[in-house]
């Protein structure tokens, strides 16, 4: 009787390791971007600089069946 508990609990263990070892990587914390929202990436030229934008009308169109966006962006400088 104590050799089967034994057995039992060993194989248990093995289940468990093995069970662990199959862990997809989307279980896994994602890394953190550190690159701020606002960072377009690079520094302003003086043309781009100067534009000032004071209304942005933005028209999307969302399709999920065709997995597609059509818009339009009209920009008031």
């Amino acid at each position: 009787m104590q050799k089967t508990s034994q057995f039992i609990i060993i194989l248990i263990l093995l289940f468990q390791i093995q069970l662990f070892a199959q862990i997809d990587n989307q279980f896994q914390r994602p890394r953190l971007n550190l690159q701020k929202i606002t960072d377009s990436g690079g520094e302003l030229s003086p043309a781009q600089a100067a534009y000032d934008v004071t209304f942005y009308d933005l028209d999307l169109s969302i399709d999920p069946p065709a997995k597609s966006i059509d818009g339009s962006l009209t920009a008031v400088v």
